[in-house]
């Protein structure tokens, strides 16, 4: 989706006097489309007196109706609201199309693509020099638990091998406290007495990755990151009383 001119402040520079191509130095908009805005504006008889008291969305369709009619047929995203979406968990721009393309469908109007969905938000944010501040969020897991505390960390990894019906011959691992007393660069690896114990009980190897090696367990962070999408994210406007409720809904 291409950026629209910002046609009421070529009509107000071209009422100062200004030229095209000092124009299109000062203010970084192209010559060609400063030459368009003039031409639209002669061949509609209009002046920057005539559309002073009007704001831009205003002055843009009185100079470039067809485009206006175009905009008007397309249903409207609300990009504000995508942006804020967006720093929640789990939450991606393919995600929130689906959800503005179920939204207009009763609308009539057409809708836009996911590519097109993508660059009026690239758009939107680039206007307005704004970013995104993404942090870690918790409760990256299939099962909601209330910490992950030592006992919360073993019954999880019961839970697994249970759902699974087995035990891996290894299982890879996060450096995490709960469960890795150490990792050196060089050296052995030491793991808590119950983690441990764990592994020995079940015949199976705890490798925890090492530090700063996110390849070594690359799989499961993009398994993470399918969870989070297709159940955090479809659960974020939901709110439980009760851990059983919370994972019924999971």
């Amino acid at each position: 989706m291409a950026r629209r001119i910002n046609a009421e402040l070529v009509m107000e520079l071209l009422g100062m006097g200004m030229s095209a191509r000092e124009i299109s130095r000062t203010r970084g908009i192209a010559s060609a489309s400063v030459k368009k805005v003039r031409e639209a504006a002669g061949a509609a008889g209009l002046a920057w007196d005539d559309v002073r008291a009007m704001n831009e969305p205003e002055v843009y369709d009185l100079l470039f109706p067809e485009q206006a009619r175009a905009r008007d047929a397309v249903a409207e995203v609300d990009y504000a609201r995508v942006h804020c979406e967006l720093q929640r968990v789990g939450v991606n721009q393919r995600l929130l199309w689906r959800g503005y393309v179920d939204e207009s469908g009763a609308s009539g109007k057409a809708r836009l693509s996911y590519g097109s969905f993508c660059r009026g938000y690239a758009a939107w944010v680039s206007a307005r020099n704004v970013t995104n501040h993404l942090e870690h969020k918790p409760g990256q897991a299939v099962e909601g638990t209330l910490d992950m505390r030592e006992n919360t960390w073993l019954t999880c990894h019961v839970y697994a091998f249970e759902f699974f019906g087995g035990v891996p011959a290894r299982c890879v691992c996060d450096n995490l406290k709960t469960g890795v007393v150490s990792h050196p660069r060089d050296g052995e690896v030491v793991l808590n007495e119950a983690y441990e114990a764990l592994g020995r009980h079940f015949m199976c190897a705890i490798m925890p990755a090492q530090p700063r090696k996110p390849k070594q367990k690359a799989s499961v962070e993009g398994t993470v990151g399918k969870i989070v999408t297709a159940v955090i994210a479809r659960l974020r406007d939901r709110e439980f009383a009760t851990l059983a409720e919370l994972n019924e809904a999971v």
